[in-house]
């Protein structure tokens, strides 16, 4: 069983390479050769680890970065992410050199008012915004065409992990953030060397999000790739969400 579902998970990585219109037949058939690779090494090692595709592709998607875009945005559009928040905490803890309880404090700060905060707490909220970033070098974004400014106008919340085609697990508790494209300018499509080797099962090379059930967005959302911009140059929305239950017939069990 396995083996079949590792062979399956080549066939769609070699179709995403296929289907990206983004890499030209040279790229296409070196991308085409690193995923086979890839399959080799985890027949041969019986793990699950997809180092070798993801090493790589680190050093390939430079080179698109300041490829033309498919479409332009409005300078006032506010693009979307969507962060776990085990998942913030993780790169507080990672970003701030900081252990997991003093990581669960800072981002308890994030979703509180400033004026609840003491003088300390407002200091170490200011720090934190300052120095960490949505991620470490890339991120993510959503364009929602219901609004230009508000990238979850319209969206159930509860169903926005499943929209944008993250994996998800029943309750997950995850946070909204808006950033501006004034803030990430440039942006560009991805393509497949921005998705990691467990990614590809998820991905198509449509310029959208791949929904992972059934929802009202069935076409799913824009999505672009960007610098990762500093949480002090995003929107954070004050309210949490949750996935919701309505999902769980569709839910997976694993962090977004």
């Amino acid at each position: 069983m396995g083996d079949i579902r590792s062979n399956q998970h080549l066939l769609q990585t070699l179709n995403n390479i296929v289907g990206d219109t983004r890499l030209v037949d040279l790229e296409r058939v070196a991308a085409s050769e690193l995923a086979s690779h890839q399959h080799e090494l985890l027949q041969d090692l019986m793990v699950g680890s997809g180092h070798a595709w993801d090493e790589q592709c680190e050093h390939r998607q430079m080179g698109l970065s300041n490829a033309p875009q498919a479409q332009t945005a409005p300078p006032e559009r506010v693009l979307g992410n969507v962060w776990s928040v085990r998942g913030l905490e993780r790169g507080v803890a990672d970003q701030m050199g900081c252990d997991h309880a003093e990581a669960e404090r800072l981002v308890s700060l994030v979703f509180r008012s400033v004026g609840y905060l003491s003088l300390d707490e407002q200091r170490d909220l200011a720090r934190l915004k300052e120095r960490v970033t949505l991620r470490k070098e890339t991120v993510w974004l959503f364009q929602n065409d219901a609004s230009d400014d508000d990238p979850k106008a319209g969206i159930d919340l509860g169903t926005l992990p499943c929209i944008l085609g993250l994996p998800y697990s029943l309750g997950e508790e995850f946070a909204i953030f808006g950033i501006p494209l004034t803030s990430v300018n440039p942006i560009r499509r991805p393509c497949v060397y921005d998705v990691s080797w467990f990614f590809q099962e998820f991905w198509r090379p449509t310029g959208r999000t791949r929904p992972v059930c059934v929802n009202p967005i069935a076409l799913g959302l824009r999505e672009w790739i960007a610098v990762s911009p500093r949480l002090s140059q995003t929107i954070i929305y004050p309210s949490k969400a949750n996935v919701s239950d309505a999902l769980a017939a569709g839910s997976h069990n694993y962090d977004v």
